[in-house]
């Protein structure tokens, strides 16, 4: 109410006021709307109404909401993740960096952002990156794979990858989500007892 009376002292001052506001309805039922004041004048250009408008938001005002949800989900989603989560776009604009891909890779989020995701590509595995996006661009599904990726350090750590496309409203491609989880050490324990089982085998033999 004390909002509604600043609207009315500012339109009477010849402004028009436009506002989302929620307003109550009979049986206590709250209701969204674009609520609209404009003034009216006379032929001297005086104003002698106000002439207020509205019309009802309430489901844009949801679907507004639950998109808001979905969205803080979906962060909360990929700053607690374990495994590095990069979006871009088709281009390898990277869009989105999560705390997990800076421990696995040493690049801080904001000087990732906005960079070209063949930053962290070594200079062998650039061809990977023509192939999967021309994939992902036509819709079609890229399995999960081992490879290698490049640290800020110089260094290449090994990582299993999963890309997803993202889809805007109208269900085109847009980009794609990248999940890198390293896998450096179980390789290396994978190595080890190759080489244990081999040595075990020469001495047997």
């Amino acid at each position: 109410q004390n909002q509604l009376q600043q609207d009315i002292e500012a339109c009477l001052g010849g402004a028009i006021i436009r506002r989302d506001i929620q307003v109550r309805m009979a049986g206590e039922q709250l209701m969204w709307i674009d609520f609209m004041l404009a003034p009216l004048c006379d032929a001297e250009g005086r104003i002698t109404h106000l002439i207020p408008s509205a019309t009802d938001i309430t489901q844009r005002h949801q679907s507004e909401a639950a998109l808001q949800e979905s969205e803080e989900l979906f962060r909360s989603i990929i700053l607690s993740s374990d495994d590095a989560i990069v979006t871009k776009t088709l281009t390898g604009e990277i869009t989105a960096w999560n705390p997990a891909a800076t421990r696995l890779l040493g690049y801080a989020e904001q000087d990732m952002i906005g960079s070209n995701i063949t930053k962290i590509f070594p200079a062998h595995r650039l061809h990977e990156e023509e192939e999967i996006m021309t994939k992902i661009a036509r819709g079609e599904h890229v399995p999960p794979f081992d490879t290698t990726r490049l640290r800020h350090d110089g260094s290449e750590v090994e990582v299993s990858v999963t890309i997803s496309p993202l889809r805007d409203q109208r269900g085109q491609v847009i980009g794609a989500c990248k999940l890198a989880r390293d896998i450096s050490v179980s390789n290396q324990q994978k190595r080890q007892l190759t080489q244990a089982l081999e040595d075990k085998t020469a001495l047997l033999h």
